[in-house]
């Protein structure tokens, strides 16, 4: 490879590019929200902050997917990436579909059981430890912890 030769890394560009669209997205979002100030923050501050983060780092990522040299291993679109990437979307949107009509428990389970599923040595039982774990972790901090209103089960 010359001197000036650049190798692209397509995951790290999709990444990067997606990394970007999310945080520009909840930027977008969060513009409609009082921002306030440091001392005294309104509703959009926390969300303008982490938006202005996360598309910080989705520039990395992308700035990464440009940089010189050989590429390694499993930078480019295999099927376990590809099959990576779709179960762990499909586990973001399916929390985002589920949580208001079946409650936070549920909602945490199914995202668990498909991101998990990803993995090559998927194991159900390892899921559902996961999930019960995390659900009740979310439970204790999130809506008995801070408040958050939120239904924990579709029957409450």
């Amino acid at each position: 490879m010359k001197t000036g030769d650049m190798r692209i890394a397509p995951v790290d560009l999709v990444a990067g590019l997606a990394t970007i669209a999310v945080g520009a997205l909840a930027l977008w979002v969060a513009t409609d929200y009082p921002f306030g100030k440091v001392n005294r923050m309104g509703p959009g501050y926390f969300p303008v902050v982490l938006s202005s983060i996360l598309c910080a780092l989705g520039a990395g990522m992308l700035v990464q997917g440009f940089r010189a040299g050989e590429a390694e291993a499993g930078e480019t679109f295999s099927g376990a990436r590809v099959r990576s990437l779709i179960f762990v979307t499909a586990s973001l949107v399916a929390f985002a579909l589920i949580l208001q009509s079946a409650g936070l428990v549920l909602a945490i389970m199914v995202a668990v059981l498909l991101a998990v599923a990803a993995e090559d040595d998927f194991s159900l039982v390892r899921s559902l430890v996961l999930g019960i774990g995390l659900s009740a972790f979310c439970a204790l901090v999130f809506v008995l912890g801070l408040g958050v209103p939120l239904q924990l089960f579709w029957w409450r």
